[in-house]
């Protein structure tokens, strides 16, 4: 019994293949085509556009990415700008002043889990009139399907109104959060 060529197993001896394979009369002839040569003219230098830089106000804004699970979560990148101070005690106080805000965060997970804890570090830029022009969720030891504790946490100090900053610029804060039940 003989077997055309492509139902013939590889992994068998070459004379166990010999055998097998249709006689050289049956077998289809080979027909072999050359490829044109291929040539290529040569593409011509052309020098680059110079870019009308005299209208371009400001750089565009930089953003730092997050890589999570394959999931990319963009947050502003900390400001340029000159830097401002502001006591820790200062701080402290209008956090503590808006602690419902955080609470009522953390009731959300709480209803879907009732034994939910970690610690919710969340960066915030305070800028020179004492308003948070940006925050975000740096860092969580809470659960995957929970980390929207962090962003609801984030999304309330957006809201926050500090004391102005000594000097005039901004303040890059990372304030922890610890979340435990009860």
């Amino acid at each position: 019994m003989r077997l055309p060529e492509h139902a013939l197993p590889q992994h068998l001896p070459k004379a166990r293949l010999r055998e097998l394979a249709p006689a050289a009369s049956t077998a289809r002839p080979r027909v072999t085509a050359q490829p044109a040569p291929l040539t290529l003219a040569p593409r011509p230098i052309v020098p680059p556009v110079p870019r009308d830089t005299s209208r371009i106000a400001r750089p565009p804004r930089r953003r730092a990415a997050l890589l999570v699970l394959g999931l990319v979560a963009c947050r502003p990148a900390p400001p340029e700008g000159p830097y401002g101070a502001l006591e820790k005690d200062a701080i402290r106080t209008v956090v503590r002043a808006n602690h419902h805000q955080i609470r009522e965060c953390y009731n959300r997970g709480l209803a879907r889990e009732r034994d939910l804890a970690g610690r919710v570090e969340i960066l915030f830029v305070i800028g020179p009139t004492g308003a948070v022009t940006s925050s975000s969720a740096q860092s969580t030891t809470l659960p995957l399907w929970a980390r929207f504790v962090g962003r609801c946490i984030a999304r309330a100090a957006r809201g926050w109104q500090f004391p102005a900053p000594e000097g005039g610029g901004s303040v890059v804060v990372t304030y922890p959060f610890i979340l435990e039940p009860g």
